[in-house]
């Protein structure tokens, strides 16, 4: 699937990139490094390009209350999953700025609850340029969510993985099936030609 990107209206959007999912020693044994470069090359020229940066943390306040059908998993009975666990801090490896907005949501999709709605409304924003973990899960839940909305939502695949369950070798398979139909999967280089080529 193709769409027309107007910078204009764009936000760029990380998701899940906190230590419980990105690092080699979490609960989940994930090591995203590879990521981390793509992510915050993504980043800073979207600053740059004054498109704002929203980092998205799955995260519950209570994990009794707000985990839904994850209550039971080991991670979220530890308390893993809790904003006051160090492991929702976000990877000390990515940049962030200070004008970057944090957004905190307890479902896997980052629309879940209105406020990604409401955030996007405020900020006149209509276009996601999409980064993080993981491809089956937050950026596959996002990218449907955004779709039956009318958004069109750009993938950018290096800046993108698997989860740790599931098979790396299989990347290019996932990103192919969520783009026939929920966005566009395009590589870091071609969102930047993309971006720079509406000064021409």
């Amino acid at each position: 699937m193709q769409f027309n990107l107007n910078p204009e209206k764009a936000v760029t959007l990380i998701v899940d990139m906190e230590r419980l999912f990105t690092e080699p020693d979490s609960p989940y044994k994930n090591d995203a490094a590879p990521l981390i470069e793509p992510i915050n090359a993504l980043t800073d020229f979207s600053r740059k390009r004054g498109i704002p940066v929203i980092h998205s943390t799955y995260a519950f306040e209570n994990s009794k209350k707000d985990s839904g059908l994850i209550n039971n998993w080991p991670e979220v009975e530890q308390g893993y999953y809790e904003q006051s666990s160090p492991w929702t801090d976000w990877d000390p490896r990515l940049v962030q700025d200070s004008n970057d907005i944090r957004h905190t949501r307890n479902r896997p999709g980052a629309f879940w609850g209105g406020s990604l709605d409401a955030l996007l409304k405020d900020l006149g924003k209509e276009h996601i340029i999409l980064g993080g973990v993981s491809v089956n899960n937050a950026i596959s839940f996002t990218a449907h969510e955004a779709f039956s909305r009318d958004i069109p939502v750009f993938i950018i695949k290096e800046t993108t993985s698997p989860a740790p369950f599931e098979n790396k070798d299989a990347l290019n398979d996932y990103l192919q099936v969520i783009g026939t139909w929920a966005s566009e999967v395009v590589s870091l280089e071609e969102i930047i030609k993309r971006i720079n080529n509406k000064d021409l």
